[in-house]
C-alpha cells in the first residue's frame, strides 16, 4: 500500500520518509508509477467486471487469487527456513473459497478447523518431526490470514442472498428490512465500496505521503509510510467511499441501505483497517527481507501485495453489515 516497502531502508536525517519511485525533477511520471498506471488499468476494469457478473466466474476469480497469494506467502515462509505444506495449505484457502459461496459463515469455520486438524495429522505422517510446532503454524495461519480473510469477499458478494436465508425473506426480488428494500445488487455495492474505500486510501496514502510525508508511522515496519500518508490516504479513501456510496444508493439500489452517517463511519474504519493490514504484510515482509511477494503486476509487485489491505477490510465489514442488519430487523420488529 502507498509508500513501497523496502528490506533495511535507512532512514533520512531529516525525518522524511525516502520514496525510491519519486519522479524525476524534469516533470516526467517515474517508470514504476508508469507501470502501477498500466497494471491498474488493466487490474480494475476486470475486477469490476467480475463483481458484477458474479456468479461461478467470480468464484474463480476468487480462488484463483487465494491459491496464488497462499503460493506466494508459503514462498516467503520457506526463505524464513520453515516448511510448510504448501499443497495442504493452497487447497484448504481454495476450499474455504468454495464453501463460502455454496454456505456461509458457520460453516467456513468447520472447515477452517478441519483444515487445522488435518494439517496436523499429515505433520504427524512425516519422518522429520524437527520444527513441527513452526511448520504446523506456519501452514495453518497462510490458510487463515489468505484463504479464511479473503473468503469474505464471496460472503460480501453473496449478503443478499445470505440475509434472505438468514431472515426467511422471498428467493427473489428486493425484500423489506428494517425500513428499506433491500435488493440482489447490494454484495455489488458492498464489495466495491470497500474496494473503492481501500484502493482511495493506497492511492491518497502514496501521494500525500510523497508531498507532504514527515513523521514516520512505523518506522521499525515500513520506514517510508507517514502519519501524513496515512491520514492523507484515510480522507481520500472516505471520499471516494462515499462517492461509491451516492452513485450506488441513488442510482443503482432500490433504495439506501446506509445512511451517510453510517457510510462515513464504515468508510473510516475500513481505511484504518486497510492502512493496518498493509502494515501486517510489511512486517511479514520485513521479517522476511523481502521487498515484495512478487511480481505478477509490473510495477506492483505480487498478488499479496494487492490484497494484503482488503484481506482485513472484507471481514470487517462483513461483520459490521452483518451486526447492522441484525439490529435493523430487530428494531423493525
Amino acid at each position: 500500500m502507498s509508500e513501497p516497502d523496502l528490506p533495511q531502508d535507512p532512514i533520512p536525517a531529516t525525518g522524511r520518509a525516502e520514496e525510491p519511485d519519486e519522479a524525476p525533477k524534469s516533470g516526467r511520471i517515474s517508470r514504476s508509477l508508469q507501470l502501477r498506471l498500466f497494471s491498474a488499468a488493466v487490474i480494475i476494469p476486470f475486477v469490476i467486471f467480475m463483481i458484477f457478473i458474479g456468479g461461478l466466474p467470480f468464484l474463480v476469480t476468487l480462488v484463483a487469487i487465494i491459491c496464488l497469494g497462499l503460493r506466494e506467502f508459503y514462498e516467503i515462509i520457506e526463505a524464513k527456513g520453515l516448511r510448510p505444506q504448501k499443497t495442504a495449505g493452497i487447497v484448504g484457502g481454495a476450499l474455504l473459497g468454495i464453501v463460502a459461496y455454496v454456505g456461509n459463515e458457520y460453516q467456513t469455520n468447520v472447515l477452517l478447523t478441519a483444515v487445522l486438524l488435518v494439517v496436523m495429522i499429515l505433520q504427524l505422517l512425516k519422518q522429520d518431526i524437527a520444527e513441527a510446532i513452526s511448520d504446523i503454524s506456519a501452514t495453518f495461519f497462510g490458510v487463515f490470514y489468505v484463504g479464511w480473510l479473503m473468503s469474505h469477499a464471496i460472503l460480501l458478494r453473496r449478503m443478499d442472498e445470505i440475509l434472505r436465508i438468514k431472515y426467511g425473506a422471498p428467493a427473489e426480488g428486493p425484500f423489506w428490512m428494517g425500513g428499506a428494500f433491500v435488493d440482489d445488487k447490494l454484495g455489488i455495492f458492498l464489495l466495491l465500496f470497500c474496494i473503492v474505500t481501500v484502493a482511495g486510501t493506497d492511492v491518497g496514502a502514496y501521494f500525500v505521503g510523497r508531498r507532504f510525508g514527515r513523521l514516520k508511522l512505523a518506522p521499525r515496519v515500513s520506514p517510508n509510510k507517514t502519519v501524513e500518508g496515512a491520514v492523507g490516504g484515510a480522507l481520500v479513501g472516505i471520499l471516494l467511499g462515499l462517492v461509491a456510496w451516492a452513485v450506488f444508493n441513488f442510482w443503482i439500489l432500490t433504495s439506501p441501505v446506509l445512511p451517510l452517517q453510517q457510510a462515513v463511519l464504515i468508510a473510516a474504519l475500513l481505511s484504518v483497517f486497510g492502512i493496518l493490514g498493509d502494515l501486517a504484510e510489511s512486517l511479514i515482509k520485513r521479517d522476511a527481507k523481502a521487498k515484495d511477494t512478487g511480481t505478477i503486476f509490473p510495477g506492483m509487485g505480487g498478488m499479496l501485495d494487492r490484497i494484503d489491505s482488503n484481506m482485513v477490510a472484507f471481514p470487517v465489514l462483513y461483520y459490521y453489515m452483518s451486526a447492522w442488519f441484525f439490529f435493523r430487523s430487530f428494531v423493525s420488529g
